[in-house]
């Protein structure tokens, strides 16, 4: 099964943006800088969220980049995320009006079903925060209990402040009825007036508060748009200097070839080779002769020693010149002589043979040699080419950004003009209308002193309004007590049950921690948990030796945020089938990120989920691809 995400007019991509996710595999969506993956992963968890309703959620869900601003795109202002999975559909739309809604979803997705750079467990770990009550606090059932009880708690107030009411107006009964209404009615004038100005005042604020805002916002997409000309310029120029270098490295390497080549003198080879070679077999030649003129004495000789032997003598007539006496030990040693005589000649033959060859690969080494240099000469010559073009390319590109930082530049500076023309009206309206505001607080001060004057002289009016009944002070004084007491019985019984939610949820998220941690191989913490008591990450080395989580290292804190945070879905969100992680394991070495993602491809796959991860391409230039693994 697969999710589709369609984006229009989404932060950077204006117009219809389509994505494909499979379900049950570790999905990676790839792509160079600035080209849209963040945003991708913001309006995933934007649909999944839904509208956001708990103050604290909405800060943790801006600093992420959940939010209006970071989704609005510059160039429209209607915008829509749907999503399609497992046969549901949401949505998320904003309108060029400014509103906004959308289909429902679980708002506890921010802080439980995305690993970005700033969410909440990585900000956290990074400051060295180790306070995680938060997890409880906003993402159990014991929160809804936690509501109940701040609702409880706000109606025993009240009912508190009931019954200080009743006891001051049986101090101060009203005698004057007539006059203290008169006061009263002026009062109210008086009130309707000041509160009429006040509402003029808040609308123009309000008014002018938007529209600077507008401009700060404006500002700061400039400052930021300078920031990234900035950072490209800066790049663009560190490529520059690495072209030259190359270029100057290239040029060098190809003159120290061209001088090797030039050093090889092939004809002089040739024509040492073909001067050396015929007078070497005219020397072999010669000793071959030599050597079987050897052999034919040699054979006459043995011809001999056996006629000899034949004959049963050791010495007598030569057998071969029947005219000189010889011995059979004079023939061996001649024998021997003429073999020795004929191993010299051989080795002599051997010798000039492997001379012969040698002089015969002169020729074929150094043409090997001319060639090997000629292909390096034309690789260099095709480097240097590729060189100057991605240079010049780049010099364009630095030139580009150079004019359009200027642009922007005096974009800038025309709506810092234009803020501080507004920011010095609104400094001086609001100066008029508050001293008009004073001037009636002061009339107010006076017509309330009256009040309390005539009051003080009220003595009838023994009766109070209760639940719209009417009834002395002492039974309305008895009504209040007895809800009190209700009150401070429901409010013992959401406490308890408040405390046993938080337990048991933290209870099921350290064992989640656990679990993935082993799953994991992290072998390097004996424990990872949040103490039940006070809601603090406890932090324990092997042999659970206390770790402060100020004194952890960049990696470790960024590995521990991953093991949390998997947890923290597993835990609170397990029903949304996606998880999210955006851009966060840059810090990890090869072989941990491989153990991650390994494991969180067997997660999706083990619990059907859509796991989402994002990962810059070592190409830049590349648009979003969405790989499988």
């Amino acid at each position: 099964m697969k999710a589709t995400l369609n984006l229009q007019n989404i932060a950077g991509f204006r117009g219809v943006k389509q994505v494909e996710f499979e379900k049950g595999v570790l999905n990676e969506v790839i792509a160079g800088n600035a080209r849209g993956k963040t945003s991708i992963s913001r309006a995933l968890g934007t649909v999944l969220s839904g509208l956001l309703t708990h103050d604290e959620i909405i800060g943790d869900a801006r600093k992420q980049g959940i939010s209006r601003e970071s989704l609005q795109n510059i160039y429209e202002k209607d915008a829509e995320v749907s999503l399609s999975y497992d046969g549901q559909e949401q949505k998320w739309y904003m309108k060029s009006d400014g509103s906004f809604g959308g289909t429902r979803g679980d708002q506890r997705f921010v802080e439980a079903g995305m690993l970005t750079q700033e969410a909440r467990s990585i900000r956290q770990l990074t400051e060295g925060n180790s306070d995680f009550s938060w997890v409880t606090r906003l993402l159990s059932y014991a929160q809804w209990y936690a509501i109940a009880k701040a609702f409880v708690d706000s109606k025993i107030t009240s009912t508190e402040q009931e019954i200080e009411r009743i006891a001051k107006r049986q101090e101060t009964l009203v005698e004057e009825d007539r006059k203290l209404k008169t006061k009263k009615d002026e009062r109210l004038k008086l009130d309707q007036e000041r509160d009429q100005l006040a509402q003029k005042l808040d609308v123009q604020k309000r008014q002018h508060v938007e529209k600077i805002k507008s401009l700060e916002y404006q500002i700061d997409l400039r400052r930021q748009r300078i920031a990234q000309y900035e950072a490209g310029i800066s790049e663009s120029e560190q490529r520059i200097k690495y072209f030259n270098g190359r270029l100057e490295s290239s040029e060098k390497n190809l003159q120290e070839v061209k001088q090797k080549v030039d050093g090889i003198d092939l004809d002089a080879i040739r024509k040492e080779v073909r001067q050396n070679v015929p007078e070497i077999d005219t020397k072999i030649a010669s000793l071959r002769l030599e050597v079987d003129a050897l052999r034919g004495k040699r054979s006459t000789l043995t011809d001999a020693k056996n006629v000899l032997a034949q004959r049963g003598e050791t010495e007598g007539s030569c057998p071969v010149c029947e005219v000189s006496t010889v011995t059979s030990t004079f023939l061996d040693e001649k024998i021997g002589e003429l073999n020795r005589i004929i191993r010299s000649k051989d080795s002599e033959i051997q010798e000039l043979a492997s001379q012969r060859t040698k002089e015969l690969q002169k020729e074929a080494t150094a043409v090997r040699q001319i060639n090997d240099l000629n292909k390096m000469i034309s690789d260099i010559q095709k480097e240097k080419r590729e060189l100057e073009l991605r240079k010049s390319t780049e010099e364009k590109m630095l030139d580009e950004s150079n004019k359009a930082v200027a642009n922007v530049e005096h974009e800038q500076v025309d709506l810092n003009t234009e803020k501080a023309k507004l920011e010095e009206e609104t400094e001086q309206w609001e100066a008029e209308v508050h001293d008009a505001l004073q001037r009636i607080e002061r009339s107010i001060e006076v017509v309330a002193k009256e009040i309390a004057g005539q009051t003080k002289k009220i003595r009838e009016s023994s009766l109070v309004d209760v639940r719209e009944m009417r009834m002395s002070f002492d039974e309305a004084q008895n009504v209040w007590l007895k809800a009190q007491d209700k009150l401070q019985e429901w409010r013992e019984y959401f406490d308890q049950r408040q405390h046993d939610h938080e337990m048991r949820a933290i209870a099921d998220f350290n064992k989640n921690i656990k679990r993935v941690m082993t799953d994991l191989g992290f072998s390097e913490f004996d424990q990872i948990a949040i103490d039940k008591d006070d809601k603090q990450l406890k932090i324990f080395r092997p042999g659970f030796v206390r770790q402060p989580v100020e004194s952890l290292s960049t990696s470790e804190k960024y590995s521990i945020a991953i093991v949390l945070q998997i947890a923290l879905k597993e835990t609170y969100v397990p029903e949304i089938p996606f998880f999210i992680v955006d851009e966060v394991m840059v810090s990890y070495d090869g072989t941990r990120t491989d153990k991650i993602l390994d494991y969180l491809s067997e997660m999706a796959r083990g619990k059907g989920l859509y796991t989402i991860v994002t990962r810059l391409t070592e190409k830049g230039e590349e648009e979003i691809t969405v790989k499988v693994r």
